[in-house]
């Protein structure tokens, strides 16, 4: 806050925005551990809903889906505190998630509603090197397609 002048936004940096990808990775990992580990049959069966996405039954579009399965597997988990931590990341994190869906495959999500199904299989199989894999490289490619989509930016602008 600037007095007489208003309000001024921080400039994001890039290196913070791979850092929360970073720890968002280690945190989801951590977290697909206390799923395999603790969640019931029930619980796993229930994120069938995220094997598909349909645009027409999710106001907000892919980011809303995507924001929806993310938080699901922080509830599953078990641990509040990593729940909140995680969700506050997510939320931290919108603009560079869809920076991230962007820069796929013409802005087309499957590829990821894929990967979520994949680590849907893991976690229902509850194998616990698999899921976490799955899990941590699904974030990791985010953080990577953000990397290269705002350094592209950089170098043309």
């Amino acid at each position: 806050t600037t007095p007489r002048q208003g309000y001024r936004v921080a400039p994001v940096k890039l290196t913070d925005v791979l850092d929360m990808f970073h720890l968002r990775a280690a945190l989801e990992r951590a977290c697909v551990e206390r799923i395999v580990q603790r969640a019931s049959d029930e619980q796993l069966k229930a994120l069938d809903e995220f094997r598909q996405f349909d645009l027409e039954l999710w106001e907000g579009g892919f980011i809303a889906f995507n924001r929806a399965f993310h938080r699901r597997l922080a509830e599953l988990g078990g641990n509040p505190r990593m729940r909140d931590q995680l969700h506050d990341l997510i939320d931290l994190m919108e603009r560079a998630v869809q920076v991230s869906v962007a820069s796929i495959n013409k802005g087309d999500p499957q590829v990821l509603v894929n990967e979520h199904a994949e680590i849907i299989d893991a976690l229902q199989e509850r194998s616990l090197k698999r899921a976490q894999r799955l899990a941590e490289q699904h974030i990791t490619e985010a953080g990577n397609r953000v990397d290269k989509a705002i350094s592209n930016s950089l170098i043309a602008g």
